[in-house]
C-alpha cells in the first residue's frame, strides 16, 4: 500500500510538469537492510530532486485520547532543524529554492521536498538534522 502510495505520488508529480503518461520514466524498486522501500523514478529533465517519505502512521493511528498526533508530529517536522528555528530552517530552504513539506493524512504521515540536484546534498542535510529546540 505505502509503495504504491508513493508511485502514485510521483506518476501524479511527473504527469503535471508536463510528461504525458506513456512518456514516464520507468519505476525502480528496492528495499533497503532496514526495511525501508524505496521507488524511485528518474527524469532528468529538469535539474531538480524531489522526494516523498511516507510513513505508514496518520491519524488512524493515532492513539486513544490523543487524536491529532500525527497531525503534531508532521507540523513539528518543519520547526526547526538542527540549531535552526522554524525561520531559520524556512529561509535556508528558500535560499537553496527548494521546497519542504510535512502533512499527514488518514493512514499516512509524508514528508516531501524538492531541491535543485546540485543543492540536493546540503538540502537533505537540512531534513535529517532534527531540531533540538521542540
Amino acid at each position: 500500500m505505502k509503495a504504491t502510495l508513493s508511485v502514485a505520488a510521483l506518476l501524479v508529480t511527473l504527469a503535471a510538469r508536463g510528461g504525458r503518461s506513456d512518456e514516464l520514466p520507468p519505476v525502480r524498486r528496492a528495499t533497503l537492510d532496514n526495511g525501508l522501500r524505496l521507488v524511485v523514478s528518474e527524469y532528468h529533465e529538469l535539474p531538480l530532486v524531489e522526494f516523498y517519505v511516507m510513513v505508514g502512521a496518520g491519524a488512524a493511528q493515532d492513539p486513544p485520547g490523543k487524536a491529532g498526533l500525527a497531525a503534531l508530529t508532521a507540523t513539528t517536522l518543519r520547526r526547526g532543524a538542527g540549531s535552526l528555528s522554524a525561520e531559520a530552517l524556512a529561509r535556508a530552504v528558500d535560499s537553496l529554492g527548494g521546497r519542504l513539506d510535512a502533512t499527514a493524512g488518514i493512514e499516512a504521515t509524508v514528508v516531501s521536498a524538492e531541491f535543485l540536484a546540485k543543492d540536493f546534498s546540503t538540502g537533505l542535510d537540512l531534513l535529517t538534522t532534527p531540531s533540538s529546540s521542540w
